[in-house]
């Protein structure tokens, strides 16, 4: 089976992985929106460090002049199960 929605985490895909929930784990639309998703997921930590590197700095850069608006950051959290229910 494979999941997909509500992974934010790579703890919590590993959970749920580890668990037997699923066989696999889905992460088509980010997988689009950041091809580097892999570096990103890496550990909970690893968002907040991808953030420092040069080549999301240069995407930042470049695609500033095209927002209507500054950017924002929203985090998702899966709702159902939880996190410990994984």
């Amino acid at each position: 089976m494979i999941c997909t929605g509500g992974f934010q985490t790579a703890s919590v895909i590993v959970k749920a992985l580890e668990a037997g929930d699923c066989d696999a784990v889905s992460a088509a639309r980010p997988l689009v929106a950041i091809n580097d998703l892999v570096e990103v997921f890496r550990s909970d930590d690893a968002p907040a460090a991808h953030r420092e590197t040069p080549h999301y700095n240069a995407w930042k850069d470049a695609v500033e002049p095209w927002l209507a608006a500054p950017r924002t950051r929203r985090s998702f959290h899966a709702l159902f199960p939880d996190v410990d229910g994984w």
